[in-house]
């Protein structure tokens, strides 16, 4: 199953807190990105987890409304806020929240002490995962194929094998029989 930004959140060692956005918990994050651009859309190709400190974020509501808007537009999967009393929020800015719940962009914080390689080293590492389930499957459905087309009555057999592992029936019509 792919990652969830459900997922990313369930995992305890990343410490991470939900602070609003609860309805896009279901997105699935294809990457993570660390970003401190006002417009990191541009850099984005969307399913992004972007990481932030929030060190250009403006001081009018506004500021932060049109920031979540931007990663909006680039299709993020989630906004995570770095927060502690060596960065520059040392909580989460209500109007950043607001505007999260607003478009349900799941926004989650981190603690200063939570390296954000460590998000970005087990996001890629859920990928990868996910990359060899698929390829691991795909190469039990191909050596079962192989192996049907290969028996006695292969067509019969590739096409039963080929339901099994599809779940789509084919229908061969012989012309000529």
């Amino acid at each position: 199953m792919p990652l969830t930004v459900r997922d990313l959140l369930a995992i305890p060692a990343l410490r991470l807190q939900l602070a609003a956005g609860a309805a896009g918990l279901g997105r699935t994050v294809e990457a993570a990105h660390a970003s401190e651009s006002m417009t990191p859309s541009m850099w984005m190709e969307g399913g992004e987890v972007v990481m932030t400190t929030g060190l250009l974020f403006g001081p009018g509501p506004e500021d932060q409304a049109d920031f979540v808007a931007d990663l909006d537009r680039g299709r993020a999967a989630a906004l995570i806020l770095g927060i502690g009393s060596s960065l520059p929020c040392r909580h989460v800015p209500q109007e950043l929240a607001t505007a999260a719940e607003a478009r349900g962009l799941p926004l989650l914080t981190v603690p200063e002490r939570t390296p954000l390689a460590a998000i970005t080293k087990t996001v890629f590492d859920a990928r990868a995962a996910e990359e060899r389930r698929l390829l691991e499957r795909t190469l039990r459905t191909q050596r079962r194929l192989t192996a049907a087309a290969a028996s006695a009555d292969g067509l019969t057999d590739l096409l039963s094998a080929w339901h099994q592992a599809t779940g789509v029936a084919v229908i061969v019509c012989d012309v000529l029989a």
